[in-house]
């Protein structure tokens, strides 16, 4: 009992002295890690916003060159 507990005894300090270095050197990375993927994600949103107001302006652009070209071919073809 006494050997199993002096040999468990050393054992803690030096798991508390590791999770102690992992605890210094974890926030920084993993901090910085969160930040990236915060920007990350919030680049892909912006992009994908203006992707998808650049495409619906290019459809209506197109749709409004079809409807004008629609209304002058029928305006030519009809006299």
């Amino acid at each position: 009992m006494t050997f199993h507990h002096s040999t468990s005894r050393p054992s803690i300090p030096a798991f508390s002295e590791t999770e102690q270095t992992t605890f210094v050197i974890d926030p920084t990375p993993s901090i910085k890690r969160r930040h990236i993927l915060v920007i990350t994600l919030g680049l892909c949103i912006v992009f994908a916003m203006f992707s998808i107001a650049i495409y619906q302006a290019i459809q209506t652009t197109i749709a409004r060159s079809t409807q004008e070209k629609t209304k002058t071919d029928f305006l030519n073809s009809s006299p």
